[in-house]
């Protein structure tokens, strides 16, 4: 009898793993992007104006609230930076902090590439009960928060 528990746990985890890589296949479906921006691109710039409004927005507080290196988001920054989204200024008290702001084209990109998609796919997705994605959420959560240890 434990064996068949484990089985359809183990068919669980397959579908939920098939279920992350359509979930990965809806995030990708944003409008098209400019050249040279990915979907990453956008969710700093999402990130920026979420944090922005508790005040100046360190690489190292993106770093955190995406989870991603502060390598690899040093990287983005300056790319956002290169390509005129955002500004990146030195911290008045420590010159080693770098702190960014989205510049008027990146508002512009925010609105265009986030809002107007979020709020198009909040119209499109009407139909499914706002309790079916808060446990959707919760259990990728959690599931990422055992895998990476966190």
């Amino acid at each position: 009898m434990e064996n068949q528990n484990i089985a359809v746990k183990e068919d669980t985890i397959k579908r939920f793993f098939d279920a992350c890589r359509k979930a990965k296949r809806i995030a990708d479906n944003m409008p098209k992007l400019p050249e040279g921006l990915t979907t990453m691109s956008m969710h700093v710039v999402d990130a920026i104006d979420i944090l922005s409004k508790k005040g100046p927005v360190k690489i190292s507080d993106l770093s955190t609230y995406l989870g991603v290196s502060r390598p690899a988001m040093t990287k983005i920054v300056n790319h956002l930076h290169e390509r005129g989204i955002l500004t990146k200024t030195n911290g008045q008290i420590d010159k080693r902090t770098v702190h960014v702001e989205l510049t008027d084209l990146g508002k512009e990109y925010l609105d265009i590439y986030v809002r107007d998609y979020v709020r198009s796919m909040s119209k499109s997705l009407e139909s499914i009960d706002e309790a079916d994605f808060m446990a959707t959420i919760d259990t990728v959560d959690r599931t990422y928060d055992i895998i990476f240890d966190r």
